[in-house]
């Protein structure tokens, strides 16, 4: 009998240590979560500052664009050099611009995306130890998995709106394509896309500003427009393209929209289209009205040279 009780003590002291050694293991893994999940805050607080000032760099930019657009005196004694001078100089901002951008979006995607993708892999190992008998553990850690991959999902949202990276990779056509199936996905919005075959190589500063202009096109309607279909028609020739977009959503008073933007100071939205096609020698024309929907039409030179050629012709 002593010695059928001396195993039982045996086998519970075994039981024990082997309970105590699980429990320093789950307590040295929870440790490691901590640190980096205080690693990840601290990414985040790092990001937004890489943000702020890429903002701030943006804004700067566009002082000097709306400096550019309005002129001086001494410039109208020598127009045609002043108006070369400007698109150069002007060439130069969009794309210092766009390089800004791309240093933000690659900080982000080499920082805390990659932390961020290493805590979702840490809680799946977690996951698969604190299963046999630490379910409120398991419960925390399936819930830190749900907030990293969100987390993610809106970090790599950020890197695609500040730098559309693929556009280096595969080009214009197929990453409109990818814009216009994250817009229909997001906004339950049905987009007709269409578009031509591009004959002459664009220049990439004009292929991120058709980029830009459909990307703000798309963000006017998600705000304003209620629209259920979106039909956006893109055609290339060998000196300019051509950027039809319609919807069918409310409209609005355009006349009455550009004078409150402007008194207002604002400098994105609708403005900011605007000046997005006319910083590289550009024609819009937007038909509008309430309840009738919106049409905004585009002519785009495919080149710095076709603009240049654009500024000899005046």
């Amino acid at each position: 009998m002593k010695s059928f009780l001396n195993q039982i003590c045996k086998k519970a002291y075994e039981n024990a240590n082997e309970i105590q050694l699980k429990y320093h293991q789950l307590k040295f893994k929870e440790s490691q979560l901590i640190e980096q999940r205080n690693d990840l805050e601290r990414q985040l607080i790092n990001t937004k500052k890489i943000l702020e000032n890429g903002e701030t760099l943006i804004g700067k930019i566009n002082v000097v664009f709306d400096y550019l657009s309005r002129g001086n005196a001494a410039a109208d004694n020598n127009e045609k050099t002043s108006k070369e001078d400007k698109i150069n100089l002007a060439i130069q901002m969009l794309e210092a611009r766009e390089q800004e951008k791309k240093k933000i979006s690659r900080e982000i995607h080499d920082g805390p995306a990659q932390s961020l993708a290493g805590i979702v892999f840490q809680a799946e190992i977690c996951s698969t130890i604190m299963k046999k008998d630490i379910d409120k553990g398991l419960e925390e850690i399936e819930e830190l998995k749900r907030i990293v991959k969100k987390t993610l999902g809106e970090i790599r949202d950020i890197i695609y709106e500040l730098r559309p990276m693929s556009i280096d990779d595969i080009g214009l056509i197929p990453t409109i394509k990818k814009l216009v199936k994250i817009f229909e996905k997001k906004e339950n919005i049905k987009v007709n896309l269409r578009t031509g075959k591009i004959k002459q190589d664009l220049d990439q500063f004009i292929e991120l500003t058709i980029f830009r202009i459909i990307q703000e096109i798309l963000n006017n309607i998600e705000k304003h427009a209620k629209a259920s279909e979106v039909n956006i028609q893109l055609s290339f020739g060998t000196i300019f393209m051509t950027l039809k977009v319609e919807d069918n959503g409310v409209g609005f008073d355009y006349n009455e929209t550009i004078s409150r933007v402007k008194a207002e100071g604002l400098n994105f939205g609708l403005i900011g289209l605007i000046n997005r096609v006319e910083e590289v020698m550009g024609e819009i024309k937007i038909d509008t009205g309430k309840s009738k929907g919106t049409t905004i039409y585009a002519k785009i030179p495919i080149s710095k040279d076709v603009m240049l050629d654009e500024i000899k012709d005046d």
